[in-house]
């Protein structure tokens, strides 16, 4: 009597759970058909950025993040709401930037030129007087596409740059330009094709580092540099190339590594990999920490530099920071009105309930990726949110947000002596914001 009551009892469970799994995936199958049905109105198939073919991913098993609030609904006197200006129109995605020193200009007498990397494999050099541009250097291939998705991989995408700022700094890299005459190091360019790449100050491009502990630079994204000139570089997947960016935070999986560079003796080293998706750096504490932007966690995470690992064990990151958002670039810069030293963070997108429940159901992500790329960004609201957050303790001091979307999808930001720029990996625009502006707001 026992034995058979077990075996009923099996039975149902096991249908129940039959039933749960049928349940799941009809339920996968109606969320796809109900997006294509919303989105394919406004995209049309024909119009796709390039041929679609649908990606089949490995999605990374189910996974919880701590859900950070925000002040709802966003101050209405947000800086970010109602004292952006959209510059620099109509070019391919102005992500990262560097002011020039007034040694870099043919006119000294206009100190505002900056170089920003480009969505279609330029440097730009650009007045942000009179928003005059200019092609400085390109990275890959030139080719009329480029700045479409497919031409990516040939025709470069520069993401991160650092200019070298002191002489110091350049004559680190000065020999790698002996064969140039008149040509000294200007800043360096982490492409997400390929690799490091040193800039001359007349814009020839050198490529210092492609391949890594035998495993080639797939995803090259941030760097930052330490007092001593070691560089530090995020290189964010070993699976999905940039052009792929959607299918890599579906896919969710901890491929993505950070890497020392010396570039005295040309040595390189993976100081920490099977990170998910990491993307800015910032550099805290004289060096000792390395803070660490991790995409499809919604977190910053901290990496102690002091301490010493022997053999080819690698270094332990620590939460240092759960976000309400995406994280892209981060920067480390001090603001006097504030007295504080502020971390600010560039997000992709508010964290919202699709995010979280995305994060809990690898199989929907899976089902997901095999959709158009104009449908599946659906999935990812536009939602600008730019975060100071305090650089020794992480706490949010205050979150710029923009429910419209109107300035969304940022990467980061810089200052001039007047206005804030904020980058985007896919605007066509700069935003600039009045520094007095941008901290004029009372910090938590």
């Amino acid at each position: 009597m026992t034995t058979t009551t077990a075996k009923k009892s099996t039975t149902r469970s096991n249908h129940n759970n039959t039933s749960s799994t049928m349940m799941y995936y009809f339920a996968g199958a109606i969320i796809i058909l109900v997006l294509a049905v919303l989105f394919s109105s406004n995209n049309s198939w024909s119009s796709l950025e390039y041929r679609f073919i649908p990606r089949f991913i490995d999605p990374y098993p189910s996974f919880e993040i701590e859900k950070v609030g925000l002040i709802s609904p966003p101050d209405e006197t947000d800086p970010l709401l109602i004292d952006v200006e959209h510059v620099l129109k109509d070019y391919v995605a102005p992500e990262d930037g560097f002011l020039l020193d007034d040694d870099n200009n043919n006119n000294n007498n206009n100190n505002n030129i900056w170089i920003w990397s480009m969505g279609n494999g330029d440097l730009l050099k650009v007045d942000m007087n009179t928003m005059a541009g200019v092609t400085f250097a390109h990275t890959g291939e030139k080719h009329i596409d480029c700045g479409e998705f497919h031409m990516e991989p040939r025709c470069g995408r520069p993401l991160g740059m650092l200019k070298l700022s002191t002489d110091e700094d350049r004559s680190r890299y000065q020999r790698y330009l002996n064969n140039v005459n008149d040509e000294t190091p200007l800043c360096l360019v982490a492409d997400a094709y390929k690799g490091l790449l040193l800039v001359s100050t007349k814009g020839t491009i050198v490529t210092l580092l492609t391949d890594v502990a035998d495993q080639k630079l797939f995803f090259a994204n941030a760097i930052v540099q330490a007092q001593d000139g070691t560089i530090y570089l995020s290189d964010s997947s070993s699976r999905w190339r940039r052009n792929e960016v959607l299918i890599e935070l579906l896919e969710s999986q901890p491929t993505g590594r950070v890497i020392s560079y010396n570039p005295t003796t040309g040595i390189s080293n993976v100081i920490v990999d099977k990170l998910p998706f990491p993307n800015g750096l910032a550099l805290r504490n004289d060096d000792q920490s390395l803070l660490i932007a991790l995409t499809t966690r919604h977190q910053i995470v901290q990496v102690d530099l002091t301490m010493k690992s022997g053999g080819s064990k690698k270094k332990e990151v620590e939460l240092f920071a759960a976000l309400p958002g995406l994280p892209d670039n981060i920067h480390v810069t001090y603001v006097e009105e504030w007295k504080k030293s502020v971390l600010w963070v560039g997000t992709a997108t508010k964290s919202s309930a699709i995010t979280h429940l995305l994060n809990w159901y690898p199989m929907l992500r899976k089902l997901l990726a095999t959709l158009p790329r104009n449908i599946l960004m659906k999935c990812f609201k536009r939602y600008g949110l730019l975060l100071a957050l305090d650089a020794e303790t992480g706490k949010i001091l205050h979150a710029y947000q923009d429910p419209t979307g109107t300035t969304s999808y940022i990467a980061g930001i810089h200052f001039d002596e007047k206005y804030a720029y904020i980058g985007s990996w896919l605007n066509s625009f700069i935003a600039r914001i009045p520094k007095e502006k941008m901290f004029s707001v009372q910090v938590q």
